[in-house]
């Protein structure tokens, strides 16, 4: 699968092309919905953006980022607005700062290990390890 990216959402620019927006991520195993932080329009067009993904794949795996976590003094959008917007719909979260490269890694880091986590091998393996230490505990395979 792929990972898309989307990008303050709420731009103008980037609106202009939802409609085709569709075939990019239909088949993908991930998408990054980005947000500013600076920007409580911004949130609100994230949050419309990652309705339409659940809604075209509810496989998908999410994550919201807040972007520009640099800019404290400017901030529209709390951190726990976000995190609890990702709790409640079960998305990845996490704010960064891309200019000063902080935050960046560990988002990386919590894609991969939830894309590991959702993967079906990864799921059949870890039966596969329950079914070992239920029969090592004696209880006989079904």
């Amino acid at each position: 699968g792929h990972c898309w990216v989307v990008e303050n959402p709420f731009s103008n620019r980037q609106e202009k092309y939802r409609s085709v927006v569709p075939m990019y991520y239909r088949n993908s195993s991930a998408a990054i919905v980005a947000y500013d932080i600076t920007n409580k329009a911004s949130f609100e067009g994230a949050i419309s953006w990652i309705e339409e993904l659940k809604y075209a794949n509810p496989n998908l795996v999410l994550c919201l980022v807040g972007n520009k976590a640099d800019m404290q003094k400017h901030r529209e959008v709390l951190a726990e607005d976000g995190e609890q917007y990702a709790t409640r719909h079960n998305l990845v979260f996490i704010e960064l700062s891309a200019k000063e490269n902080k935050g960046v890694q560990q988002l990386a880091q919590m894609m991969g290990e939830r894309l590991i986590a959702m993967s079906p091998k990864h799921n059949v393996h870890m039966e596969e390890e329950k079914s070992i230490i239920r029969h090592s505990a004696g209880e006989q395979k079904k």
